[in-house]
């Protein structure tokens, strides 16, 4: 009786490990920006330095949500940063005043940063569309029957 346990124990363990490795992976940005993307000088006083700071994780919160999808990690981004690539004026307005061209200085960061490790994380991505593949192809076969 102890042997079937075993067993079963084992056999469970088997399972889940290939379960676990069969489970597919993909990169993502971390949600905090690398320290190369924030672009504070010395030279700034505390307020124009928050304000940037500011800026620039709506930047990054941006490319989390857009920027990302569009493009895989490892390739080269454009020149220009794409239309998706704002950050709401109405909520920043004061920042985005101390500095207009923030949009460019920051697509142009975020380039600097696309290439590297420590910008990406690997997220294992739990994904049951294999389980409806069956149902599908049953459905398909029974729709061109008719």
């Amino acid at each position: 009786m102890k042997r079937v346990g075993y067993v079963v124990i084992l056999i469970a363990m088997f399972v889940v490990t290939v379960a676990y490795f069969a489970i597919p992976t993909r990169m993502e940005l971390v949600s905090t920006p690398p320290s190369e993307f924030l672009q504070a000088r010395a030279e700034w006083d505390a307020k124009r330095r928050e304000a940037e700071a500011r800026l620039a994780r709506a930047y990054w919160d941006c490319a989390l949500v857009t920027v990302q999808w569009k493009y895989p990690p490892g390739v080269n981004l454009p020149e220009k940063p794409p239309a998706e690539f704002q950050v709401n004026a109405r909520v920043l307005a004061d920042a985005l005043k101390s500095a207009p061209q923030s949009r460019d200085r920051y697509w142009q960061s975020l380039r600097k940063v696309w290439g590297l490790r420590q910008s990406w994380r690997e997220v294992r991505v739990w994904d049951y569309g294999w389980l409806k593949k069956p149902f599908e192809f049953w459905r398909e076969a029974i729709d061109t029957n008719r």
